[in-house]
């Protein structure tokens, strides 16, 4: 009988969803709320703020830029709706 053995070596990162929250910047009182709700999550690096008044197109670089998975406005009258 021969048994045969695989060995895998590899380094892997845990880290948390990437979500970009998207508000409108030029509202201090929707930045401070984005700011306090983040505060109580894993978040930082891992979850910046984008103006939700941005073009698509840049928002989909600033995506990219920072590696988040998915984007979440709790407001949706803006064009991003369709994003």
């Amino acid at each position: 009988m021969t048994i045969e053995m695989a060995e895998a070596r590899g380094t892997v990162m845990i880290r948390p969803w990437r979500v970009g929250v998207l508000v409108d910047t030029r509202s201090p009182a929707e930045v401070r709320e984005a700011i306090a709700n983040l505060s109580s999550v894993w978040g930082g690096r891992s979850m910046p703020i984008f103006d939700k008044n941005t073009p698509i197109p840049e928002l989909e670089k600033l995506g990219e830029m920072f590696g988040v998975d998915s984007l979440y406005a709790e407001v949706t009258e803006s064009p991003s709706p369709s994003f």
